[in-house]
This record gives structure tokens, sequence and C-alpha cells, in this order.
């Protein structure tokens, strides 16, 4: 089992409730609203196979947690997901969502 989490912290003019919508708009399904006992309110969906990201609303604005959890062994098809998935966040859902000030930080998790 391969399991590995990025994070990125950032800053939007939007509400979670107004990033979904525009996410919602460009996605082929639709961004998941759930409630983390410890980071509160979040959108989350898969990117690639194996892979979920999840923005939460924090303090000084956003992170947005990258996790992969895959239980094939291959380091190779791991990296891929991942690299598949972080391109699709940093081209794709950040400026949907109108991210500035992106940094990559500490994952919440």
């Amino acid at each position: 089992m391969i399991a590995a989490t990025f994070a990125w912290s950032f800053t939007s003019s939007l509400k979670l409730g107004a990033m979904k919508a525009r996410l919602d708009s460009i996605s082929a399904r639709p961004w998941s609203e759930g409630d983390s006992h410890r980071h509160g309110d979040y959108l989350a969906r898969e990117l690639a196979e194996g892979t979920v990201a999840r923005v939460y609303a924090v303090a000084s604005g956003f992170v947005v947690n990258l996790g992969c959890l895959t239980l094939e062994d291959d380091v190779e098809v791991a990296k891929q997901r991942i690299a598949s998935a972080k391109s699709i966040l940093l081209t794709k859902v950040l400026p949907a969502i109108l991210a500035t000030n992106i940094a990559e930080t500490e994952p919440l998790e």
C-alpha cells in the first residue's frame, strides 16, 4: 500500500459554497461537501484514480489537501496518479476558485 498527502495554502475571494458551484460547473462529477471534526467544512473530489482533493477554510484563507492511497505496491503507478492529480489541481481546480497566494504547506490531516 502507498499513501501520501500534499497540501497548498491559498487565498480566494470566494466562500466554499461559491467554490463548489464553480467547481461543479467545470467537473464531470459534482464535488462533495463534508464536515471534519478537526478542520470544519470542506469540499472534496477524486481528481485521479486513488487521489482525493479536500479544500478546507482556515483562519488565514484556505488549505487544499491532496491525498493518495493505493493498495498497489507499484511506486511508478502511484507517482503517475499523484502527478496527474497535482496537474489537475494546479491548472484547473485552483484557477476555477480564484486562488491566489498559492504556496506549498503542511497537510491538515
